[in-house]
């Protein structure tokens, strides 16, 4: 048995392999940048590389591309994502995992397809959940952060869906790489002066991050606003033209605390939205777990909140966990006849 898990997203698209041959479980994990809704004709060609790259038996599903703005609506993306897997693995069996708690398999009409649209978090809360008893995962992505409670080995995420956990605080539309600095706030302090940040869309958070040495020119996934490099001097180039200026007239040391601003404003989103929901879930002295690419926000946050981290074991465990990741192991229970909680 070997089940590949696949999480298709609007940006990037993340895919594990998980191999028990040999009664060893072997993980393969990596994540493809592709922006599905500048070229919806690619998906295709590269689930079709993944598959013949990894050669599964079964495939279990998660997806958020549906919410792409070339779609009518989520429905009809989920329909349009069922058909480009079919159209390179007809013979392989496809298991969407719901927001519900286990597998729906096809054909999926119009009832099912609100149950698999956007479930990646489901996944991600229900493998975890069979790990830990009381917890908040906390998944910082490069669009998004999923804040995910779990109470007594079960989830207890009050949101089924992308505009409900909006509102319940467990859905942040701010990621460490795609967000724009205008989401964070909309001014920094420069040099004594409260100065605005311009809406145009000149940088990114990644931007930001870059300045500041946390993720490297791999770790920026996304095409740059300007087409420029990936790089220190081109992030400070983009970062200065938020204010109206060019990079000559900002120095580094002033680009770098503006960097330090925002991002700390961002911190500061995550912890009350991090706070909201342990306080409404009861687990406000209960371990704080982050995973997703964006995790290094986890030392800021902790200023905050305190180490409530998880003890050893469980983060050895939690190493290499993402959507993908947890709907395969998820798969591999289900088949083992292992109930997950």
């Amino acid at each position: 048995m070997k089940i590949l898990g696949l999480d298709i997203g609007g940006a990037n698209t993340k895919y594990t392999s998980l191999d028990e041959g040999y009664g060893e479980k072997i993980l393969e994990q990596k994540t493809i940048p592709l922006e599905l809704y500048k070229t919806p004709e690619s998906l295709a060609p590269m689930l079709k590389k993944i598959i013949r790259d990894t050669k599964p038996t079964d495939i279990a599903i998660t997806m958020t591309a549906e919410l792409c703005d070339i779609f009518h609506n989520r429905n009809s993306g989920v329909f349009w994502i069922i058909d480009q897997l079919y159209s390179v693995c007809a013979e392989i069996p496809l298991y969407f995992f719901s927001i519900e708690g286990g597998f729906i398999q096809p054909p999926i009409n119009q009832r099912m397809a609100p149950l698999v649209a956007s479930a990646n978090w489901a996944a991600t809360v229900w493998w975890l959940s069979t790990l830990v008893e009381d917890a908040i995962v906390v998944d910082i992505g490069s669009t998004t952060t999923d804040i995910l409670p779990i109470k007594g080995g079960k989830s207890a995420v009050l949101g089924r869906n992308d505009f409900e956990r909006s509102r319940y605080g467990e859905l942040v539309y701010c990621g460490y790489l795609r967000t724009h600095p205008m989401a964070v706030t909309n001014s920094v302090n420069i040099d004594g002066v409260v100065t605005p940040i311009c809406p145009e869309y000149f940088s990114t958070m990644g931007d930001l991050h870059l300045i500041l040495g946390e993720i490297d020119s791999n770790a920026y996934t996304i095409a740059t606003p300007d087409g420029g490099p990936k790089s220190k001097r081109g992030a400070m180039a983009r970062l200065s033209r938020l204010f109206l200026t060019d990079p000559e007239q900002l120095k580094e040391d002033q680009l770098k605390l503006i960097a330090k601003q925002i991002v700390e404003m961002h911190t500061m989103i995550l912890f009350e939205k991090i706070e909201f929901v342990a306080t409404k879930s009861g687990l406000q002295h209960d371990p704080v777990i982050f995973i997703g690419a964006g995790k290094f926000y986890k030392e800021r946050v902790n200023q905050w909140i305190g180490n409530r981290n998880p003890n050893r074991l469980l983060q050895s465990q939690l190493i290499g966990i993402d959507p993908s990741s947890c709907v395969a192991l998820l798969l591999q229970s289900e088949m083992n006849n292992y109930h997950y909680r």
